[in-house]
């Protein structure tokens, strides 16, 4: 996988948890989602953590980590 595409990939698997912390899901509903994404491209031994107020991911052990802010929550 080019460096390219890991960030494509790691980019929407942050975007897809962001929305879905934002509008109400549990955080084992987000990193579940964040993860099966990654597997489906790949990215076999992804790490997610995901916070009320973060979420913290890797697709895998050498690439960069990201992490993304959550400023506006709801409970659903």
């Amino acid at each position: 996988m080019t460096p390219t595409n890991y960030e494509l990939v790691v980019d929407c698997c942050l975007l897809a948890g962001r929305l879905m912390m934002e509008s109400g899901a549990e955080t084992y509903r987000a990193e579940d989602t964040m993860d099966r994404m990654a597997i489906s491209q790949q990215l076999t031994e992804s790490q997610s953590f995901v916070m009320p107020t973060g979420i913290i991911f890797s697709g895998n052990k050498t690439l960069p980590t990201k992490l993304v802010r959550i400023n506006n929550r709801s409970t659903d």
